[in-house]
């Protein structure tokens, strides 16, 4: 009348490990509408939980799960991570199957610093597969996830071409919507805060997806269009900062620290076409407009250049040169 338990050790791609299972009393499997499972596998540094619910009929599952490892490579095997990489992993949730259906609730990953929460649906409507993907984040850290980076082959592969398809893939069959927010995120020198996305694909489009952060201090919105459907997408896209400090932007970038640059308005428009980058890049169109304020060059042993700045354009239709001007004093 007891719980079956089935307990195993042995090696996996050449690590140890140790597995356990619990489920119903042998007797109790046979008229059971549910098989509940319980498990934990243990090995290179890690433990992998489960607790999952069967039908019968396989037709509707439940399954909790929790991954945690001290030492992110110590499964460079499974996750072709780094060996080396020394950031600690975590991740749980749950997923919820029924027929072709499926959710992914109370989702979290934390790797290292970084960390994400994330809601993941797949349904059926009218027929039609749509998925629903929800994330929110405290911090990225960019430069800390690449240390998870595999080092490069001795040999250099080949550099990737202009000519290579963007999109390999038809997603004019997908129905997707996709809300990201992330309060900070690292880049090395500069960092983005209170980052903010959210997008709809329908038949191929992509539908007006608005984008907001604050870059350098300065609140920055755009907004993108894309019509992946057919042999050549079309993109477009247009980008609108507020009060920008480009001077503060360049000396955090470690561009340049002589030029100050403040505007009261920098707003950026772009369409393009094309299947691979060389053909976006032929067929690209630009207009940026920056509006107001203050262009200082500090030269050494010079007194500063300052300029007020009323207006400054720039801007080039496909295949032309980029043309600029600019209007103060």
């Amino acid at each position: 009348g007891e719980p079956l338990r089935i307990e195993a050790r042995g090696t996996l791609q050449g690590e140890a490990i140790q597995a356990r299972l619990h489920t119903l009393a042998p007797a109790a499997l046979v008229d059971a509408d549910t098989l509940p499972l319980r498990g934990e596998l243990r090995g290179a540094g890690a433990r992998a939980r489960i607790d999952a619910a069967v039908a019968r009929d396989a037709t509707r599952a439940t399954i909790g799960f929790d991954l945690d490892a001290a030492r992110a490579g110590t499964l460079a095997r499974w996750l072709g991570v780094a060996p080396e990489a020394t950031l600690a992993l975590a991740a749980r949730g749950r997923i919820d199957v029924a027929g072709d259906a499926w959710r992914i609730d109370d989702g979290a990953l934390k790797i290292g610093r970084s960390d994400a929460a994330f809601h993941v649906r797949r349904t059926l409507e009218a027929g039609a597969p749509r998925v629903t993907v929800a994330m929110r984040s405290a911090l990225i850290d960019v430069p800390e996830l690449e240390t998870l980076r595999p080092p490069r082959a001795a040999t250099r592969p080949a550099a990737p071409s202009l000519d290579t398809t963007l999109l390999p893939y038809d997603l004019s069959t997908i129905d997707a919507d996709l809300g990201v927010g992330v309060e900070r995120v690292v880049l090395g020198r500069m960092e983005l805060e209170h980052v903010g996305f959210a997008a709809k694909l329908r038949d191929g489009r992509i539908e007006a997806a608005p984008v907001a952060a604050r870059v350098a201090g300065a609140p920055v919105a755009a907004r993108a269009t894309a019509d992946l459907r057919g042999d050549v997408p079309e993109i477009a896209a247009s980008f609108t900062a507020e009060r920008f400090d480009a001077g503060l932007l360049l000396r955090r970038l470690a561009v340049a620290d002589v030029i100050d640059e403040t505007a009261e308005r920098l707003h950026v428009d772009f369409s393009s076409r094309g299947a691979t980058l060389r053909e976006l890049l032929e067929h690209a169109a630009i207009d940026a407009t920056l509006s107001g304020g203050q262009l200082a060059i500090r030269m050494h042993a010079l007194p500063t250049a300052v300029m007020d700045v009323d207006t400054v354009r720039l801007g080039a239709k496909p295949g032309e040169p980029l043309r600029a001007a600019a209007r103060g004093a």
